[in-house]
C-alpha cells in the first residue's frame, strides 16, 4: 500500500484545504484520510454533495509536487458521517474515548478538529448511531 501525503487541494467554489492527508492509489486516484470540515468553508447543501468526506476515493490532478486539483468522486466511502460541536471538558473526556473506541472497533473513524468540532463517520452497515450517546455526554448525562 502506499504511504499516506499531505498535500494541499484545491476544491470548487474557492475552497482549498492546505492540510489534506491522501494515499496514492494510482491512475491520479488518491483516498481522503482525513475529513474536510466542509460546513465551515461552503455556502449549500448542492455543494456538500458534489465535495469528498473521508475515506472517499477522488481522481485529482497534480498541480505542482504536493499541491492538487479535486476533479471528481470516484468512489464513496460507505460511512455515516455526522459532525457535533463538543465543549473541550467533554471532547477530553473518558466517557467520549469510550464512545470512539467503539466507532474505531466497528471500523469508523473519528476527528477533534480545534478540540470543539468531532466529526463521527459510522460504517454503513452498522446499526450504531453515536448521536445520543454523545448528546447525553454534553447534556451531562
Amino acid at each position: 500500500m502506499s504511504e499516506q501525503l499531505s498535500v494541499s487541494i484545491e476544491y470548487p467554489h474557492g475552497v482549498t484545504d492546505n492540510a489534506a492527508l491522501v494515499t496514492p492509489l494510482g491512475a491520479d486516484r488518491y483516498r481522503l484520510d482525513l475529513d474536510p470540515i466542509w460546513s465551515m468553508m461552503t455556502d449549500t447543501n448542492e455543494q456538500l454533495r458534489e465535495l469528498p468526506n473521508f475515506g472517499d476515493t477522488i481522481e485529482a490532478a497534480v498541480l505542482t509536487p504536493g499541491a492538487l486539483k479535486f476533479l471528481k468522486v470516484v468512489v464513496r466511502a460507505k460511512l455515516r458521517r455526522l459532525e457535533l460541536f463538543v465543549p473541550p471538558e467533554v471532547a477530553e473526556s473518558a466517557g467520549l474515548r469510550v464512545i470512539l473506541a467503539k466507532v474505531e472497533a466497528m471500523g469508523g473513524h473519528w476527528e477533534l478538529v480545534f478540540n470543539a468540532i468531532l466529526i463521527v463517520c459510522v460504517p454503513d452497515a452498522s446499526p450504531y448511531d453515536p448521536t445520543e450517546d454523545i448528546e447525553r455526554i454534553v447534556g451531562g448525562g
